[in-house]
């Protein structure tokens, strides 16, 4: 136990302050309510005891110096008191020494102060620990960049200061760094508003600065709407290697290159649902659990489940075939069947345009065997086999995976399983016990004084899904209620661009190899109501003049039912309509 009493001969009242719950004395409990602030009062009192002290021991040690003086001067006339200097001296050390111990106990009741402030993960969980009145801190940020500061007033926390930890500070300075490379990568061509995905940097602008002077975090310049969490492949192991990673509901989630470790852009998503009702990932998503382990033998009878471990399918020298039934896909709808797999020597699964001897298996959906259309390395050895399939309601419908001989004679497991409507495959789902919907991405930001009515540019770059129907916008300047200028693709024109104003809709369309980059700038000016349009180097012009009251550009979508599903590595909106030879230089980059 500590404790601390200050002393009436030095200014005090006698009180004794300690660190326990003691009711007379301690500070622990309920005791720093009464007896915390006398104790600062009691603080103060023998630091004012100790000025006063000193001021006293110079003002004696001024007078015996002109005492010595005079004595010197006429050694009879003055009789020199050297008992009493001498106390004068004892008195003034003595004060020195009592402020040296009011300072210590201001030190410490400083740190008293500081340590009582206690830090929370949640301002929920601050207030649900402090008293009215009371401060509290809170971790702002998961990698601790921000800490704030609460009151807790009456239940409700007023913030009172946010500062940046070394962390905090050390993660602005590099995302100011990732966006001069980024601006130094796309150029400058005076945009008030740069987002480059790719390399989390995010800068803003004014109109009449002509270019991007603030730096800023992805959630400063961005809303991100999905209220439940997802799953993406991230280099997050020990080592860096890929494993799945839940991303939290509102916040963007990233794609990364596997190979590389190196970050491809914004993942945006429609919603989409897994209807089996265990996908085979276990909770926690530990790399064992990723990779799945093994069952001794195959369930038959299926009622719309899969099993939660791996199947591991070893060459017996015969056509192994693992199906299950009792699923019914509606007629005339879209689907895509995914199963992750990981192929026991390390290398891609091998596949052809048919069912062959030298294939390593193919998929059974709908009553009938079907050759996979894609499959795209995950990480950590796993692949993603998709295939597509319309219901046929008179179909048997089996679902499952056929594992063929071949003259390799490989092996491999099957570890997580994902039944969703569409024709493109969506990151993965977790399921465990029932099917689970995962809301769609809505990203956005309502344009302020950076906006230009009269004219301007937006410039996106994004990832060509390998398949895709009907229109899927990655880009939008307004929405479906008001004329806008967009971006995206069409299964019948590749990549479009396009500005629906008064003379219509004015597009361009380019064919594009599916599962490729591409830039697409659309340049407007309503003034002379010219258009233009660029995609990957190749531009093209038009007439049209485009209004909007809704100054709102969505990433990744025109409204909810227009989802693009990939990855949107770049997007600029530049205040001034580029020319489009322009648009060609930045397209083409």
């Amino acid at each position: 136990m500590a404790s601390v009493t200050f002393p009436t001969e030095y200014g005090g009242s006698g009180i004794t302050i300690t660190d326990d719950a003691d009711p007379q004395t301690g500070l622990d409990g309920t005791g720093y309510i009464t007896r915390f602030v006398p104790a600062l009062q009691q603080g103060l009192a023998m630091t004012g005891h100790a000025v006063q002290k000193a001021g006293e021991a110079d003002s004696s040690a001024q007078t015996a110096t002109s005492a010595a003086q005079q004595a010197s001067a006429d050694r009879d006339s003055i009789n020199l008191d050297l008992q009493t200097l001498n106390g004068l001296v004892a008195d003034a050390d003595a004060s020195a020494v009592a402020a040296a111990g009011s300072a210590t106990t201001a030190s410490n009741m400083a740190d008293a102060v500081a340590q009582a402030t206690a830090t929370y993960a949640s301002v929920s969980a601050g207030l649900a620990a402090t008293a009215d009145t009371e401060y509290f801190r809170v971790i702002e940020a998961p990698e601790a960049e921000r800490v704030s500061v609460y009151r807790n007033d009456a239940g409700s926390a007023t913030p009172i200061t946010t500062y940046y930890t070394k962390t905090g500070v050390d993660a602005r300075q590099a995302a100011a760094v990732r966006l001069n490379r980024s601006l130094q990568r796309g150029g400058d061509l005076g945009q008030t508003l740069h987002s480059d995905f790719a390399y989390n940097a995010y800068g803003l602008g004014g109109v009449m600065s002509g270019g991007v002077d603030t730096t800023l975090e992805g959630e400063e310049l961005f809303t991100v709407n999905r209220f439940t969490p997802k799953f993406v492949w991230q280099p997050s192991g020990p080592k860096g290697e890929m494993r799945l990673t839940e991303v939290a509901p509102n916040t963007l989630a990233r794609a990364w290159n596997p190979e590389t470790g190196e970050s491809l852009g914004a993942l945006i998503e429609p919603s989409a649902t897994n209807f089996l009702t265990f996908s085979g990932f276990q909770n926690g998503l530990t790399d064992a659990q990723v990779r799945g382990g093994l069952i001794s033998a195959v369930t038959t009878g299926w009622n719309g489940e899969l099993p939660q471990n791996g199947i591991a399918f070893a060459h017996d020298g015969s056509v192994s075939t693992w199906a299950y039934k009792g699923f019914g896909l509606v007629d005339g709808i879209n689907y895509t069947f995914s199963v992750f797999i990981e192929m026991d020597d390390g290398l891609p699964p091998v596949f052809n345009t048919g069912q062959a001897a030298t294939d390593d298996f193919s998929f059974v959906l709908g009553g009938a065997q079907m050759q996979p259309t894609s499959s795209e390395y995950v990480g950590s050895g796993v692949y993603r086999v998709s295939a597509q399939k319309t219901g046929d309601a008179t179909a048997n419908v089996n679902i499952g995976v056929v594992k063929y001989v071949n003259n390799t004679n490989r092996t491999f497991k099957v570890s997580g399983y994902q039944l969703e409507q569409g024709t493109v495959a969506t990151s993965y789902i977790p399921t465990n016990g029932a099917p689970v919907t995962r809301a769609a991405d809505d990203v956005s930001r309502t344009l302020g004084g950076e906006f230009n009515a009269e004219q301007g540019t937006v410039l996106v770059s994004f990832d060509t899904p390998i398949n895709y129907t009907g229109h899927k916008f990655a880009a939008t300047l307004g929405d479906s209620n008001f004329d806008r200028v967009s971006s995206g693709l069409s299964s019948g024109t590749g990549v479009f661009a396009q500005v629906r104003g008064s003379s219509g809709i004015t597009a361009v369309g380019v064919s594009v190899t599916p599962g490729s980059k591409v830039f697409v700038a659309i340049s407007y000016n309503n003034v002379t109501g010219d258009c233009a349009f660029a995609v990957n180097g190749v531009s093209n012009v038009g007439v049209n003049t485009f209004t909007t009251n809704n100054p709102r550009l969505l990433i990744g979508s025109e409204n909810a039912s227009a989802k693009l599903s990939s990855t949107v590595n770049y997007c600029k909106y530049i205040p001034r309509a580029l020319s489009a030879a322009e648009l060609e230089e930045l397209t083409a980059i």
